[in-house]
């Protein structure tokens, strides 16, 4: 996502698109400004929400760590797309996949170049991607479960409601 400073430098707009994330996007007051935390606050009716922001990064778990030195590797290519457990669907064939250290997502084939975004979620469980849903890639949008990945590829699998999608990687 991103944010914006507004008014006299007072309140941060959170522009968060997709993700678990998303419920936080809004203009907060900002409180509280500390060496090591800021403190935000926002209030709507009946609704008020404080949260405090810690300085520094999260530290990644080493499963974590190994799953982000797998996926940026180098080059996936599609092996196998499947929606709602029907039969393979060759829309992403010839289609390569490179997820990128600093959470670019670059997917191309002979014709197509499109950009979006990766990073992972809930200890690495899942990763998201963010790509531009009009886009011949819009169905790779979401949170995607790591359902395997060993020196055979990487197995993702989305499930919401009643959309189900597979994809392997080689």
């Amino acid at each position: 996502g991103e944010w914006m400073l507004m008014g006299n430098c007072d309140q941060l707009k959170l522009i968060i698109h997709a993700g678990q994330l998303s419920e936080l996007r809004r203009e907060w007051i900002i409180t509280k400004i500390h060496d090591e935390k800021i403190t935000l606050a926002y209030e709507d009716g009946p609704l008020r929400m404080v949260m405090h922001l810690n300085k520094g990064k999260p530290i990644l778990t080493i499963k974590c760590i190994e799953l982000i030195n797998y996926l940026v590797q180098g080059e996936w290519s599609v092996k196998n797309y499947t929606e709602n457990e029907e039969g393979a669907d060759p829309r992403f064939n010839g289609y390569y996949f490179q997820f990128k250290k600093d959470g670019e997502l670059i997917t191309w084939n002979s014709d197509l170049k499109i950009v979006g975004t990766w990073y992972p979620i809930r200890n690495c469980e899942y990763i998201v991607i963010e790509i531009d849903r009009n886009s011949v890639m819009g169905p790779m949008a979401g949170e995607w479960k790591i359902e395997n990945y060993n020196d055979n590829g990487l197995t993702m699998v989305y499930d919401k409601m009643s959309e189900k999608r597979k994809v392997e990687f080689t």
